[in-house]
């Protein structure tokens, strides 16, 4: 085939494209179909393995505490700030500026 215009060689090109990508997709498909089958769900940098070595440590209770006491103080902070938030969007509006 004989492909004289540079529309035709565009076309063909682009259906060569499609089709690796077809091919991708496809592969990817297959792949994460068989996750399962390929990899160890519960074995080394898993969530599971790391929530177990977590769980074990001797200073769990202590680290779940300094959390515990972190995210209330960063509740506190989120909350004030979207209060901060709210309240220079009701300004901006009051001014016409939105």
């Amino acid at each position: 085939t004989s492909l004289t215009t540079e529309k035709e060689r565009l076309d063909l090109l682009f259906r060569f494209t499609q089709y690796v990508e077809r091919q991708v997709v496809l592969f990817d498909a297959l792949e994460d179909a068989a996750y399962k089958n390929t990899h160890d769900l519960n074995g080394a940098g898993t969530l599971n393995q790391n929530q177990d070595a977590v769980n074990d440590h001797p200073h769990q209770k202590h680290i779940d505490s300094v959390l515990k006491t972190q995210m209330l103080d960063d509740k506190d902070q989120i909350v004030e700030k979207l209060l901060q938030h709210q309240a220079a969007l009701t300004w901006r509006k009051y001014q016409g500026l939105i």
